[in-house]
């Protein structure tokens, strides 16, 4: 039978719901200790998101050895600085990010890639949320940009 290509497509996510009690003291290391100055004692863990969710599609061209894939990532709001004080946490908000690659092996020892990363544009953001309103007040946004690369591979 004639065999064109293989596909694949993978799908994965994590959910999980973290929380951290901090004590209303912290520790020095010289035994002394001072008012923990956190603007939340009971909190998510800094840096993990409730959800992360993952996609991949997958192309292997068998006859003229061209692999194509593109890829999605996403993930929920996370505490990106700890708030401390009056100051309340700072969270990276969701990022949807894309990105293409395609490889062509020739004659089983040389391998070319093309890679487009963040296709969508997407921009990064980091701020604070109303716990009343949910309103975002932003402290910084940036787009890291469309990138593109290549590279040539030889395999001994």
């Amino acid at each position: 039978p004639l065999q064109i290509g293989i596909a694949s497509i993978s799908i994965n996510g994590i959910f999980t719901n973290s929380e951290v009690q901090s004590d209303s003291v912290a520790y020095l290391f010289n035994n002394s200790s001072i008012k923990n100055n956190a603007s939340n004692l009971t909190r998510s863990m800094q840096g993990q998101s409730d959800y992360v969710f993952n996609a991949l599609i997958n192309f292997k061209h068998t006859s003229s050895r061209i692999d194509f894939s593109l890829s999605y990532n996403t993930f929920s709001k996370r505490i990106n600085v700890i708030g401390t004080g009056d100051l309340v946490d700072e969270y990276e908000f969701p990022f949807h990010l894309v990105n293409f690659q395609m490889k062509k092996t020739f004659v089983k020892k040389y391998d070319f890639v093309f890679k487009i990363k963040n296709i969508l544009n997407s921009t990064k953001s980091y701020g604070y949320l109303d716990s009343n309103t949910n309103e975002i007040f932003y402290t910084k946004k940036y787009s890291p940009g469309i990138s593109f690369s290549a590279s040539f591979k030889v395999n001994f």
